[in-house]
């Protein structure tokens, strides 16, 4: 059996530049290891942007066995070449565009998720959500995704918070979900944990509810990442009303 390599300080991992991937010393960077690897300390990805016509440079990391999770996750955004991504330098923040996909991490198995993953979600309706082994539209769950499979990773989709189905709309599939694992711990972005903390709670069914009705539209001449327009959609009376009276009795509870 071959020995799990361990970690202790944030890992670095790639940059993406006109299409070609290199590695560099500094962050953002990529990082491959061989063999089974167990993060068992807390990992920092950062995201570097500068504007909407330049390429967009990220942290990966690269396994090439087994990687068990045994950490929590930071994601960081900047603008490239200001600062170093601190919360307080929100002023030189990169914002991602609804639809960007970043493949942050890669294996050839997996064992478990991050515990924990903070600043996933940018503001209250746009997010950069976690999800690990995403089957695109194959599976019936995701039926309306745009996005692409990405088997074997770890991928952030930029999208609206208490989107669970990834289909750039909050909806009654997304509150139908939620409502089925409210109270689930252990649980992923899919589940209805859009704040990160392991579990389906107060706070993912208040976020969920704030943009309940939004469907994000991408032109078709601009491609998936291309500018983008909020439209309102009729919710779902019977399961809108569920989901307000759980979340007002938790909280008078």
């Amino acid at each position: 059996m071959r020995p799990h390599m361990y970690f202790s300080r944030p890992l670095l991992a790639l940059i993406l530049t006109a299409g070609i991937l290199t590695t560099a010393h500094a962050s953002p960077s990529v990082r491959t290891f061989p063999g089974d690897v167990k993060l068992s300390h807390n990992v920092k990805i950062e995201i570097e942007g500068t504007s909407a016509a330049a390429p967009v440079e990220f942290d990966q990391i690269i396994v090439t066995g087994n990687l068990t999770f045994d950490s929590r996750l930071k994601l960081k955004l900047k603008i490239k070449g200001h600062g170093d991504g601190d919360d307080d330098d929100h002023d030189k923040s990169f914002t991602p565009k609804y639809g960007d996909t970043f493949s942050i991490i890669r294996y050839g198995s997996r064992t478990g998720r991050f515990d924990h993953v903070t600043g996933s979600v940018l503001r209250k309706d746009l997010a950069l959500a976690p999800v690990y082994d995403f089957p695109g539209s194959s599976d019936s769950l995701f039926a309306n995704t745009p996005f692409a499979a990405t088997p074997n990773t770890l991928t952030l989709f930029t999208t609206v918070p208490g989107d669970a189905n990834l289909d750039l709309a909050v909806d009654d599939a997304d509150l139908s979900l939620m409502l089925t694992n409210f109270g689930k711990k252990d649980a992923s972005w899919v589940n209805g944990d859009f704040t990160g903390n392991g579990k389906v709670d107060d706070a993912d069914l208040s976020l969920l509810l704030t943009n309940f009705g939004t469907t994000v539209t991408i032109p078709p001449t601009s491609g998936l990442t291309g500018q983008v327009s909020m439209i309102p959609e009729p919710a779902s009376a019977a399961l809108l009303v569920v989901g307000c009276l759980l979340l007002a009795r938790r909280r008078t509870a």
